[in-house]
């Protein structure tokens, strides 16, 4: 799966480097990454790979917090794999 990722960012953005000085990625970008996260975590609930389908959404909603279907398919996983999520520390 790791090889499709790679794919994807290298057909939105060619080979050169994809984030700005500041760290943060362009608008064309981060809407890519959101569909290619979203859609990995999906096809591996799909076929039941809960902690790679867990792993995609939550690297979703770092970059994408108000992205509600990925929180619900989160916790979803979470109940998938009968485990409590780790709360984040204040």
């Amino acid at each position: 799966m790791r090889n499709c990722q790679k794919r994807n960012g290298q057909y939105f953005h060619g080979e050169e480097g994809l984030q700005r000085g500041d760290g943060s990625l362009p608008p064309l970008l981060a809407t890519a990454a959101s569909y290619v996260w979203f859609n990995l975590g999906h096809s591996a609930r799909q076929i039941e790979d809960y902690h790679e389908a867990a792993r995609a959404f939550l690297r979703l909603v770092t970059f994408e917090p108000e992205h509600f279907k990925a929180w619900n398919n989160l916790a979803a996983c979470y109940v998938d794999l009968k485990q409590q999520p780790r709360p984040e520390r204040l």
